[in-house]
């Protein structure tokens, strides 16, 4: 599937706010997303410490992943601009390896949306569509 046709799949629309899988286009925002995520965190205070680097291969594995079964990163937009990310590692199940399940890695979301009940809403969507995406792939 190429990323114009990929940018055009809708998993799920509410109240103006769309569903997708995140592409390579998004990447940018992604980086964004991240280094907020990182200066609004404890992480520096607890002596974590990122490099650009593994923040950018990081998102390029979580998108390339939706081709290689090995992640998934799924994005909410609103009016055309992003407002938030979920992205995870697909793994087998521990009790049945043909079995998957995502382990939610990254997760953030606009500050100024955060916390409202459409959010919560909308977070809670998401990770189900990425536990469901995951299932039916497997």
């Amino acid at each position: 599937m190429s990323e114009s046709q990929e940018e055009q799949v809708v998993l799920a629309e509410k109240d103006g706010v769309i569903i997708r899988y995140a592409t390579e286009k998004d990447l940018p925002r992604l980086r964004r997303f991240g280094v907020n995520f990182y200066q609004q965190s404890s992480l520096l205070e607890l002596g974590i410490f990122y490099n650009q680097q593994s923040l950018d291969s990081f998102f390029r594995f979580l998108v390339a992943g939706r081709e290689s079964s090995t992640g998934i990163a799924l994005v909410a937009q609103k009016e055309g601009f992003l407002i938030g990310v979920i992205g995870g590692v697909v793994a087998p199940c521990y009790t049945d390896m043909n079995q998957t399940h995502v382990k939610e890695n990254f997760l953030w979301v606009k500050k100024e949306v955060r916390n409202t009940p459409a959010w919560r809403s909308e977070e809670r969507r998401v990770g189900k569509e990425c536990r469901s995406r995951c299932a039916r792939v497997h």
